[in-house]
């Protein structure tokens, strides 16, 4: 009996995928192959891949076929070769990071989610810290509770082959009046990127409204070597619209 390569490589996942991730990463699963296999894998094939990568039991309660795929190979940490497999199921956005150094082969590192309540997430890489490395940097992950609505602009980097967030500021935020003033808080935020001589800049103009009293604040965060994250490098300046 003839077996195909996508079924064998089927059958190898679900072997695999029930081992730790330290081991399974070790074969040459590709986000080309993942991918693929996402979409057109047996059942029980994609059904134990999604969860290996951390999609949620409610979006593969709504079905794979749902969920859209892209794949963005960009210099996340030097010397390895990175990329980053998108999943958007919903509203999850689901990053997996690939690496391999020269001359090995792929292997899945790590996994994160992010919550896209009204599709208004958008993610860019940016070089932040050196111009030879770029950062994730996502504008409206939000948070959603009730009537709260909260959304942060995030810098995500990678470290030694992990997720790591080296920034999270309030973008967006709306919480209507419960027993005390509606809270109102809008944010700009304009990123300057790294240059051979100089650390990247993040500038944050915020218009934050509480009851009828208006607010301009304006901070500026920069990358503290020390800290090893964006930290703010002046004092807020705050004054009052109305």
């Amino acid at each position: 009996m003839k077996i195909s390569g996508l079924a064998l490589l089927a059958f190898q996942l679900i072997l695999l995928l029930g081992q730790p991730l330290q081991c399974a990463a070790q074969q040459n699963f590709s986000p080309e192959a993942i991918a693929k296999m996402l979409r057109t894998g047996t059942p029980i094939t994609r059904i134990t891949l999604a969860r290996k990568i951390g999609i949620s039991d409610s979006d593969l309660a709504n079905g794979l076929d749902q969920c859209q795929t892209q794949i963005d190979n960009q210099p996340l940490e030097r010397p390895t070769e990175t990329s980053i497999l998108r999943v958007k199921c919903g509203h999850d956005l689901y990053l997996v990071l690939f690496g391999r150094k020269s001359g090995t082969q792929w292997r899945m590192l790590d996994s994160m989610s992010l919550y896209d309540a009204y599709d208004k997430a958008t993610l860019q890489y940016l070089s932040l810290i050196h111009p030879s490395t770029k950062e994730i940097v996502v504008h409206n992950a939000a948070t959603v509770s009730g009537n709260l609505y909260q959304a942060y602009f995030l810098v995500i980097r990678v470290v030694h082959g992990r997720f790591r967030t080296a920034l999270a500021l309030l973008e967006t935020a709306t919480e209507p009046h419960i027993g005390s003033s509606a809270r109102d808080e809008k944010s700009t935020i304009a990123v300057q990127s790294a240059t051979a001589t100089q650390v990247g800049e993040i500038d944050q103009a915020a218009h934050l409204t509480i009851g009828s009293r208006s607010f301009q604040i304006q901070s500026s965060f920069a990358w503290n070597e020390m800290l090893r994250t964006f930290a703010k490098d002046s004092t807020d300046q705050v004054s009052q619209i109305n």
